[in-house]
């Protein structure tokens, strides 16, 4: 057999038959369900802390894949040399038990010599190891398909600090597992815990689902090296055990999502205007006037009432600033015209998602091209922009803005725990850069390129560069309970302003000005058609938690405009209020139900009966 590195399937290698296909785990476990025997059962015992890394090594480097191994004793822990004896190369072999076991599992052996590979991919007898943690855990966490070994002389397995003890032998041997499944608890446990001894003690105690389902073996099953079981009948109950969970439809599903979630790349969800930061981009400097005049700049493109655009200066001028609202009503459009109105610069732009996690923010450790370091968040690249234009002479009053989009589809508890201690309140004199943050970073010899920045300007500036930041997010409140709930914890960093639905008419003057374009001119009653119609609906629809904001107005408005560029030949008000409408309940389509669309079509039949009775 061949002990080298690991094969993965890609452009270079690939999986041979009867495993083809294997890059999907569904298709792993649907060729486990059709085994002709139960795999050989081998138990993998070791620290938690062990445990923490090799899974999180499933999730942030080869996805889907722990790595385990096994030492070979340095030679004055062996009594045998240590009476002058010569070792066997293979008697003191790690892992002879589970190499040789892999061997008779996977290859026709004839005569000492490898004839071929099992031809039957059902009648090949894979390795299923059991994940163990050992005392204080002492529980079952997991288990996966031995895939392939490496016999490694130059290298350890761990992270920049914390890699596998070698003060009793070498970790020359490893291998990597596929994860078939992982107990619920432990997912959430890697997503959330600091480190592996948050991980550990969140584990104690805890009533792990395989643990207690393999309580009646607990005895058979011996906890010690890495051992795989020859006893038929011991790994014939055992994988009874395994098999009723490979066999349930929705934990395979959880465990397929699991690290499908983790390969995939966050959706695209567009923003309008700028979505990365301007590099080399000097704020403008700012004085009492700047903020009225860049509100003044917005309202040209944007409508807003002077409530709101009031509020949302005084609140930006302080601190940051959190705008709620439905749908469309244009807080995102406001936070980006803003900030580059007010600055000259285009924001840094986010949009939150689910998968956020501490290092997406502030930042964290991370595993990438076979070295674990550090990589820097959104809020370390705010930080740099701000300490970079603090380096150019003569501006000192200056803005660095930070948009966040949808923040409560991020898992707040997840994500922005760091957060909270940085960012006090809303307002900058109460904010800091945490002494264990620059040490954390500090610890790591790989760093990004942000995190080298970071340290040599918090060395020159500290806390001065965070406080020319404004971070402006904005929350949906429709379909909330589809997204996470952002709590008061955060909300209380953040000066809140709603942004309402218009109930009236009140922003149609400057919508319909600019966009009914050579349609106005051809039919000259059309805009007080349309704002009636507009005034109608909304007034249909208020009371019943329907908004019918700008956008899906400012959208009908091009749709129409562009139909009838097309097609010009039928052209009378009624026809083209109908067509409007059409074009306004396509336009809300995008943030309703079916309940909804039915109501909003009866406001808009009702509306226009009444807007022809009324000539």
């Amino acid at each position: 057999m061949s002990l080298g590195r690991a094969p993965q399937p890609g452009s270079w290698l690939r999986y041979r038959r009867p495993f083809e296909g294997f890059e999907e785990l569904q298709k792993v476990i649907d060729w486990l369900r059709r085994l002709k025997k139960p795999p050989y059962i081998c138990v993998f015992p070791g620290p938690a802390e062990h445990w923490y890394w090799s899974l999180r090594y499933s999730l942030e480097g080869e996805q889907g894949y722990a790595l385990w191994g096994d030492q070979v004793p340095w030679s004055d822990k062996v009594k045998e040399a240590e009476r002058g004896k010569g070792l066997d190369k293979l008697s003191y072999f790690p892992s002879s038990n589970l190499v040789g076991t892999y061997e008779d599992g996977h290859f026709v052996i004839v005569r000492n010599a490898i004839q071929g590979l099992n031809a039957d991919g059902a009648g090949v007898r894979p390795l299923v190891g059991l994940f163990y943690a050992k005392n204080p855990v002492s529980q079952y966490l997991g288990f996966g398909l031995v895939t392939d070994f490496t016999l490694d002389a130059y290298r350890n397995f761990g992270r920049d600090r914390d890699y596998w003890d070698e003060s009793e032998g070498a970790w020359v041997l490893r291998w990597r597992m596929r994860v078939l499944w992982l107990d619920r608890d432990v997912v959430d446990l890697l997503l959330k815990a600091s480190g592996p001894k948050d991980f550990e003690k969140g584990l104690i105690g805890r009533a792990l689902t395989l643990t207690g389902r393999l309580e009646s073996l607990k005895d058979r099953l011996i906890l010690r090296n890495n051992k795989c079981f020859k006893d038929e009948s011991l790994i014939s109950q055992a994988w009874d055990v395994l098999r009723q969970i490979i066999d349930n439809d929705n934990e395979a599903k959880r465990m397929t999502s699991l690290y499908s979630e983790v390969v995939q790349p966050p959706p695209i969800v567009r923003v309008p205007g700028p979505a990365v930061k301007s590099e080399g981009c000097t704020p403008r400097a700012l004085d009492a006037s700047s903020y009225n005049r860049a509100m003044d700049e917005v309202r040209k493109e944007l409508y807003l009432n002077d409530d709101t655009a009031k509020k949302f200066v005084a609140a930006a001028s302080l601190g940051n600033v959190l705008l709620v609202g439905p749908p469309g009503v244009g807080k995102t459009s406001l936070a980006i015209r803003f900030a580059k109105a007010l600055t000259g610069c285009d924001p840094m732009v986010k949009v939150a998602n689910a998968l956020w996690f501490r290092r997406d923010v502030i930042g964290g450790e991370t595993l990438e091209n076979g070295n674990v370091g550090w990589k820097s968040g959104f809020i370390i690249e705010a930080y740099n922009r701000a300490a970079e234009a603090l380096e150019r002479p003569g501006n000192r009053d200056f803005l660095v803005f930070l948009v966040i989009d949808e923040l409560n589809r991020a898992d707040v508890d997840k994500a922005f725990g760091d957060f909270f201690a940085m960012f006090l309140s809303p307002y900058p004199e109460e904010w800091h850069v945490p002494e264990e943050l620059v040490n954390e970073v500090r610890a790591y010899s790989h760093r990004d390129k942000e995190a080298e920045d970071f340290l040599n300007h918090y060395g020159r500036h500290g806390d001065e560069p965070l406080r020319h930041i404004r971070i402006v997010a904005t929350m949906n409140l429709a379909d909330v309970r589809n997204l996470f709930m952002v709590g008061e914890a955060l909300t209380r960093r953040f000066t809140v302003i709603e942004v309402l639905c218009p109930k009236g008419d009140e922003d149609l003057d400057k919508l319909l000005g600019d966009g009914l374009e050579e349609l106005g001119k051809a039919l000259p009653g059309l805009k007080d058609r349309l704002k009636s119609l507009v005034s109608c609906v909304r007034g249909d629809v208020k009371d019943k938690g329907l908004c019918i904001p700008p956008s899906a107005v400012k959208a009908a408005l091009k749709l129409l405009s562009k139909d009838y560029s097309m097609n010009s030949g039928r052209v009378g008000l009624d026809f083209v209020l109908k067509d409007f409408a059409d074009y306004l309940q396509l336009s809300m389509g995008l943030v309703m139900g079916e309940k909804r669309k039915d109501m909003l079509g009866k406001a808009v039949d009702d509306c226009l009966k009444q807007g022809r009775q009324q000539r």
